[in-house]
């Protein structure tokens, strides 16, 4: 599946730089969340599906241990930029994590910022009943279905190691981002919100949002871009 295939493009890239010089590096951040600044995330991510589909049936399973492990987006633009720029390419792989937030740290987020949208606490047997009754025919959780009916909610994974990463990172003066529940909340108004829409496939690394005034550790200081950008206009330049 879709884990699968990351390890296989890994073993081909790191075929490339062992066998034939190629110079790369692996980015592997964890769930890309919410924009610290404006909350604007990937409305096709599978946390922002799986809270999504909360909502429109009107309920959450219990228990529940999950961590979503959100990394925000921003963070992840700066990280990959600045480490793309400044490390060395015998190091292939670099892995950025997030910590939180737990599930039910964000729905009672949901419980404060969308008080119309109360969430009825239900068992595992339930939530997969509501679930595949009633989104069945949705266009975007449709074919996701049997994926988000069976998500096992009392799993309480370790969190995964990342000294080597923070001082990685320190060499390029950025700081892993704390857990705020501001975050959380901007992430979680724009799940009903229309502008989401705009925002669905918006690249992961907004290299265009670089301004050419900023400092790039003497490297080339013209914008980048990977991809066509699909954030939208007026949120440019909040990378």
């Amino acid at each position: 599946g879709y884990s699968q295939s990351k390890v296989v493009c890994e073993d081909l890239v790191r075929n490339a730089q062992e066998h034939h010089g190629v110079c790369v590096q692996v980015y592997r951040p964890s769930a890309i969340g919410p924009h610290t600044g404006t909350g604007f995330w990937n409305a096709r991510d599978f946390s922002f599906l799986l809270l999504q589909t909360m909502l429109l049936v009107g309920a959450a399973p219990s228990p529940c241990n999950m961590v979503f492990k959100w990394i925000p987006v921003d963070f992840v633009a700066r990280a990959v930029v600045a480490l793309a720029l400044a490390t060395p390419c015998h190091r292939c792989a670099v892995t950025l994590p997030g910590t939180g937030p737990r599930v039910v740290e964000v729905l009672q987020v949901i419980e404060r910022h969308l008080p119309d949208r109360p969430l009825d606490r239900v068992g595992a047997d339930q939530w997969r009943a509501r679930v595949t009754g009633q989104l069945a025919a949705h266009k975007v959780i449709g074919p996701l279905l049997h994926l988000i009916a069976n998500v096992n909610f009392a799993a309480d994974l370790p969190p995964i190691p990342r000294q080597c990463e923070e001082d990685a990172l320190s060499t390029v003066s950025l700081c892993w981002p704390r857990d705020h529940e501001s975050t959380w909340a901007l992430g979680v108004q724009t799940l009903r919100s229309q502008e989401a829409k705009g925002a669905s496939e918006f690249c992961l690394v907004c290299l265009a949002c670089l301004s050419p005034s900023r400092s790039l550790g003497g490297h080339d200081k013209r914008p980048y871009m990977l991809g066509r950008c699909r954030v939208p206009r007026h949120l440019h330049g909040g990378l």
